[in-house]
């Protein structure tokens, strides 16, 4: 929500949004998640990279409360494909 909200403030037109998340697991037990990769799928009207890049980030360092929550050695990667709509 903060992505789309922080591009509604941008104003960008964004028409869907969706997020596909992979993971790799450790193979020991706790079989704790030791990467995730998060990409970014937004459709729309001339969408600015610089603008969704902007969003991403400041959802990653200000407003997202489950990435502050999770161990700090998880490493975790965003990814980014925009779709002319």
């Amino acid at each position: 929500m903060d992505v789309i909200s922080l591009m509604r403030k941008k104003r960008q037109q964004v028409s869907a949004y969706d997020v596909l998340m992979s993971a790799e697991r450790a193979e020991e037990h706790p079989r704790r998640y030791t990467s995730i990769t998060l990409v970014h799928r937004l459709t729309g009207t001339k969408l600015s990279r610089a603008a969704v890049e902007d969003a991403i980030r400041l959802t990653v360092e200000k407003y997202c409360s489950v990435y502050h929550c999770l161990r700090p050695d998880l490493k975790i990667t965003n990814e980014i494909e925009l779709i002319e709509a």
